[in-house]
């Protein structure tokens, strides 16, 4: 079969800019790019031994100054405090603690070291780091402490983008959600098929949410970002890190509940109709070896019951069906063996659950492994649309459906130091969602035409858009960013390649569907018009079809100044579709 390359996208991007703090390290960690000189001299101190150690976990990276006194460690963890100590022969060694980073921040430290031929006590290090010179796009971050503070009744993070100027909704910029990118510790989370109106995460239409609140520790929004490895987005990049265990256990319960109980009388004085909303959750992180492995789980349920509050058929009612037109409808129907289902009062119930877990590990003194897993499900039952409208379609319960939506992702990234100039890391992710909607009723669609004023009509069986239809896309990533240092210049070269498959199921009226000009016609059996769609190929009713995506960049960020930073990159993108499009006669 011939391949098809019809898309290729090559960019280059060559900025400078002034600001401070330093931002836009990567795409989900920070670094601290730092130089060890002489605090007589300012000359360089070559080979002096520098060690990175968080308070919270215990882990700790070590590298030595290349031969111009600089230290790069990238790919931290954001958050902290680290404390940064450097040791070299003939001088004191220095400490600076209390670091705390930022989810992409690039902290720019000068460490001068004093002479001194015999050992002493470290000499702690104070002040704040130099102005760095990389912001060149509009960003906005949301610490862990603002999400745990902003109110947030539904506890999904993406809601939170609003906080940034420029979004509304989930629109970044102005575009649709669809042309935006999302990212979970690195790794792509997003519905590449596109169905997901709200959210524009996999499932999120059923509610199924990428992540519990718990689980998220801090999150930016970039809209044009200069960074060559941030791509596959023309809206917004929603970039999220995940919390992780700690050498001490800590954990965290929360609940919600809410009924009509709690809800006051209309203002007429009648009480509100029934429902309920509850969510209950928690997460729990800690050791399971000290400064070494570190654990981290977390997980939410919530349940939401809605009555209708729309027309219903009783006696009085604007709906322009009499009580007996319903009755003798669901009658006939039961003649026919088919359960008609209820004209009455009904509720819509949407159930969701999210857990996450994840497993921190230290490679040695140079590396971090994180290991996590993400279940996603959400699940709506008795679910009616068109509503039910005055003069007009009425349904009967048995004309409902239920969509349903579950993730389940995977995601491996491993960060490491390679000597004193290089380092990596490397990012692999697989995810897959299934989301099948199911109809009500096995039985075929009955439409009943003249059953009350004109233009009404009473709708039962299955409903004809939901009589085959469902979709299952699964992603897989491979991602790995290599970073040198050479003096000033830093230098990233990466590639990467996602593979994208989907099959999509969209056959309406597969049961079928009577048309009836009024109840005496259903009950003498006479349809006016009976629709069922037949595939002649029984494949050409499923879309099933990958796509591949690869991407190949190099980067070099040119520190001019402590105050002017120049980025110089090129990306090249390339889509891949196998396959050609079934035939369907």
């Amino acid at each position: 079969m011939r391949h098809q390359w019809p898309a290729v996208l090559a960019s280059g991007v060559l900025c400078a800019a002034v600001i401070a703090p330093l931002r836009a390290q990567g795409v989900s960690g920070a670094a601290i790019d730092g130089v060890v000189v002489s605090s007589a001299s300012s000359a360089p101190v070559s080979g002096a031994a520098v060690i990175v150690r968080s308070a919270a976990t215990g882990a700790r990276l070590e590298l030595r100054t290349a031969p111009d006194g600089r230290f790069l460690v990238e790919n931290l963890p954001p958050g902290g405090p680290y404390t940064v100590l450097v040791r070299a022969a003939g001088f004191a060694a220095a400490e600076r603690d209390s670091v705390i980073l930022a989810l992409g921040q690039r902290l720019r430290l000068i460490v001068r070291l004093t002479a001194q031929p015999t050992a002493l006590a470290p000499v702690r290090v104070v002040g704040a780091s130099l102005p760095g010179a990389s912001r060149t796009g509009a960003s906005h971050m949301v610490s862990d402490s603002a999400i745990r503070r902003l109110p947030l009744l539904s506890r999904d993070f993406t809601e939170l983008i609003q906080t940034a100027p420029g979004v509304v909704g989930t629109s970044v910029g102005g575009a649709n959600n669809r042309f935006n990118n999302i990212l979970i510790d690195g790794g792509s989370d997003n519905d590449f098929f596109g169905l997901s109106r709200g959210t524009g995460t996999p499932g999120g239409q059923e509610g199924a949410r990428s992540l519990p609140l718990e689980a998220v520790q801090q999150f930016d929004v970039l809209s044009a970002p200069y960074d060559v490895r941030q791509g596959s987005f023309t809206g917004g990049q929603i970039n999220a890190v995940t919390r992780s265990g700690t050498n001490d256990v800590h954990g965290s319960l929360f609940g919600f509940f809410e009924n009509q109980s709690l809800v006051g009388d209309n203002p007429n004085g009648t009480h509100a109709p029934r429902f309920d909303t509850y969510q209950y959750g928690g997460s729990l992180g800690g050791p399971i070896v000290r400064d070494r492995v570190h654990y981290f789980v977390a997980a939410e349920l919530r349940h939401r019951a809605t009555p209708f509050g729309g027309p219903e058929i009783a006696p009085g009612s604007s709906v322009g069906i009499p009580v007996d037109s319903a009755n003798r409808f669901a009658s006939l129907l039961r003649q026919y063996g088919i359960d008609a289902g209820s004209y009455g009062p009904f509720s819509t119930i949407a159930d969701a659950a999210n857990v996450f877990g994840k497993l921190s590990v230290a490679t040695g003194a140079s590396g971090l492994l994180d290991l996590s897993v993400t279940y996603a499900h959400g699940a709506t039952t008795d679910s009616i649309a068109p509503a039910r409208a005055a003069n007009g379609d009425y349904r009967l319960t048995s004309a409902g459906f239920s969509p349903n939506a579950t993730t389940w992702s995977t995601r491996a990234r491993w960060t490491t130091l390679l000597g004193r100039r290089f380092s990596n890391e490397a990012l692999v992710g697989v995810s897959s969602t299934d989301e099948p909607r199911t109809a009500a009723s096995g039985a075929p669609a009955v439409f009943v035409s003249n059953v009350g004023n004109a233009g009404t009509r009473l709708i039962a069986g299955a409903d004809p858009s939901s009589q085959r239809l469902g979709l299952h896309q699964r992603w897989t990533e491979l991602t790995d960013n290599l970073t040198a240092a050479f003096g000033a210049h830093t230098v990233t070269v990466g590639a990467q390649a996602e593979l994208l498959h989907f099959s999509f199921s969209n056959f309406s009226s597969a049961i079928g569907q009577y048309q009836f000009l009024n109840l005496d016609s259903l009950a003498a059996g006479r349809p006016s018009r009976f629709i069922r769609n037949v595939a002649l190929d029984p494949d050409a009713a499923t879309a099933d079809f990958g796509v591949g995506i690869g991407g190949l960049y190099a980067q070099d960020a040119w520190r001019v100044t402590d105050a002017l930073r120049a980025t110089v990159g090129l990306r090249l993108d390339l889509m891949h579709f196998p396959a050609q499009p079934h035939a369907n006669p």
